[in-house]
């Protein structure tokens, strides 16, 4: 996905949530999404489901595949990928791509404890 990053709505991102949960094997159609959020006390229309399916699939998260009558949705990434793509976003338009200004952002300007440099020192030679 070359385009950039495209925060999700609370709804979007519940429906990222579903869509990711479900198996390979399981054909992830309006139906099930609908009946799913049903559950769980959504009282949404059909219309309103649609929307937020194209939205994703205009954002990159998604395709959709026609088969006969009905889409199948796939997701065009991982939960792991999207989180990496949110961080460096983050990290870009908030912190000047410098994880330093993040990390001191982070600890609120107290510094680290010996233990999280420890782990972060460890990390950063994984890294070499």
């Amino acid at each position: 996905m070359n385009r950039e990053f495209k925060e999700l709505s609370e709804t979007e991102f519940e429906i990222m949530q579903y869509i990711w949960g479900c198996s390979n094997e399981t054909e992830i159609i309006t139906k099930s999404i609908m009946e799913h959020f049903e559950g769980q006390g959504k009282d949404w229309k059909l219309n309103t489901l649609n929307t937020f399916l194209k939205r994703l699939e205009m954002k990159g998260l998604i395709k959709a595949e026609s088969k006969g009558k009905i889409y199948v949705y796939y997701p065009k990434m991982t939960y792991e990928e999207y989180e990496q793509k949110r961080a460096m976003c983050v990290l870009k338009t908030g912190f000047d791509n410098s994880i330093k200004k993040f990390l001191v952002a982070l600890s609120g300007g107290k510094g680290l404890d010996s233990t999280e440099v420890e782990e972060l020192e460890k990390w950063f030679k994984e890294l070499k």
